[in-house]
């Protein structure tokens, strides 16, 4: 699908733009933005047409269509934390990983939560770069709760990269290590996959700036 399909299947879908609108500009005005709204509303029939849609264009697109797309994500998105988490939760593994992996957006968890999104103490946290000996909880930190842990089976894939590696202590992840996991879970696939996916661009910003990420034990 190019770029002329696909304006034509947003304006029989959805209604006609002006006719000077750009591609990303119709996806926000006619996709994206009545999407938000339909997600702050409830009204999960309806944004499920859009989410729908979305995801066509991102199995059938090409490199324009997929631009135009990102943009229309990352400027309609933007600042509505809220709808873009419940976005996440209803698009497919590969169109997530897509946004995760493209976009600027921040990215869409399920597996791994930020310090606002979780109760309780029991969970590993993912500190971005090295650890300072002291503190915890960290705002820029990422988490993984136990029960989770158990369900993907973490432990095994991080031990099998990182022999020392201590669900109760503290443990240093460098850049050979954590491209071996995301190689290794890739060829298993499944929620392990889906998950090291998910935090894959935040751990390598971590590595970039400080070499490493540490996991906090429970």
């Amino acid at each position: 699908m190019n770029v002329n399909d696909c304006i034509e299947q947003v304006k029989s879908l959805f209604g006609n733009g002006p006719e000077e609108m750009e591609i990303d500009e119709l996806l926000k005005q006619s996709v994206v933005l009545p999407l938000i709204e339909q997600l702050d509303d409830g009204q999960l029939e309806t944004a499920e047409e859009y989410i729908s849609f979305m995801e066509d264009l991102f199995e059938k697109g090409d490199a324009d269509v997929h631009e135009a797309l990102k943009n229309a994500m990352e400027t309609g998105f933007e600042d509505q934390p809220e709808a873009w988490m419940k976005f996440g939760r209803r698009i497919s593994y590969p169109f997530k990983n897509y946004i995760n992996e493209s976009t600027a957006m921040d990215s869409i968890t399920v597996y791994f939560k930020t310090i606002n999104e979780f109760e309780g103490t029991d969970y590993l946290e993912f500190v971005n770069g090295q650890w300072d000996g002291s503190s915890y909880w960290n705002e820029t930190s990422m988490y993984l709760s136990a029960d989770m842990d158990d369900q993907i089976d973490f432990d095994r894939y991080i031990k099998e990269v990182n022999p020392e590696y201590d669900s109760y202590g503290v443990t240093e992840v460098d850049e050979d290590q954590w491209d071996t996991l995301v190689h290794n879970v890739t060829r298993v696939g499944g929620p392990i996959c889906a998950a090291v996916y998910e935090i894959n661009r935040w751990v390598k910003k971590g590595i970039e700036k400080e070499s490493v990420i540490t996991i906090l034990g429970l």
